[in-house]
């Protein structure tokens, strides 16, 4: 229809209409704290141009919508084709999973382009190839070659791989690494120290799990106030959004400390059994 971005381009990113057609703010239903931004989980790869983590947080979690805060704005779109459209949307996202096929891509999002720094993504090769007439050549290609996703000038030369011979190179490395178990409880024990300098404080749980129990006991004290008629309805919504918001962020840090003390007790057990498996390989 030629319609332009809010920036300007004509390419329209199919995340973002994603996001235009889930938000109810169309329909007359703008909502505040759809979501909430926590520190960043680790990686499979680091991001391109900033090898580093960021120190803020930017780990964006979606929050459940009986929590959302509502404020009526003037609606844009009618109620029956939003509800429609998110109607297909979720009837879309159960064919695409009943048509997921099996693991064809090992190494998708995990390789990156030398070249551009861009990762690479799995494609298959058309279908009208004479010499491949069961269509079974895989390829991996780099993002920056695809000029569609740069307003159509590519960034990036670099000529897709054959997947087998890329998969066959990787696994060579990967066995390799197997049949000395050494490396892989080096590599554990790396991650094992890392896993505790994420938790400053040994008694973190329970320090989170008290100031739980405390902004529980304030919004109990709250909705009571409210109920007998100390406190009104323009001071009581407010103060019980941001204790809630407050306890959602303490859950989240709660669940992440549990986590990393549960994979430091699982690196534990994995290094015990690498050096018994190693110790007996090496008996005589």
């Amino acid at each position: 229809m030629g319609c332009q971005t809010r920036a300007g381009a004509m390419h329209w990113h199919a995340s973002t209409i994603r996001g235009m057609l889930a938000n109810p703010a169309y329909v007359g239903r703008a909502a505040f704290g759809r979501a909430r931004y926590l520190p960043p989980r680790p990686r499979l790869r680091p991001i391109r141009g900033d090898p580093q983590p960021s120190s803020r947080a930017t780990c964006r979690v979606l929050v459940p919508p009986e929590e959302w805060i509502e404020i009526p704005v003037p609606p844009l779109v009618d109620r029956t084709v939003f509800e429609a459209a998110r109607a297909q949307l979720e009837e879309n996202g159960k064919r695409k999973r009943q048509r997921m096929p099996g693991a064809d891509w090992l190494l998708q999002g995990l390789t990156v382009c030398r070249r551009c720094g861009y990762a690479y993504y799995g494609k298959r090769a058309p279908s009208s190839r004479k010499y491949d007439p069961t269509n079974t050549l895989r390829y991996y290609r780099c993002i920056g070659a695809d000029g569609y996703r740069f307003s159509g000038h590519a960034v990036c030369n670099n000529p897709a791989v054959r997947g087998d011979h890329l998969e066959e190179a990787v696994w060579d490395q990967v066995k390799g690494l197997l049949e000395d178990p050494r490396r892989v409880a080096d590599e554990y024990r790396r991650r094992l120290r890392q896993a505790r300098d994420e938790i400053r404080e040994p008694d973190e749980i329970v320090r989170l799990e008290r100031q739980m129990a405390t902004l529980r006991r304030g919004i109990g004290r709250l909705i009571d106030s409210y109920a007998e008629g100390v406190i009104d309805k323009a001071e009581f919504e407010p103060r019980i959004a941001g204790l809630k918001q407050r306890l959602s962020q303490l859950q989240e840090r709660h669940r992440a400390a549990v986590e990393v003390a549960e994979n430091e007790r699982d690196l534990s057990l994995l290094i015990s059994r690498l050096e018994e498996g190693d110790s007996r390989a090496r008996r005589p």
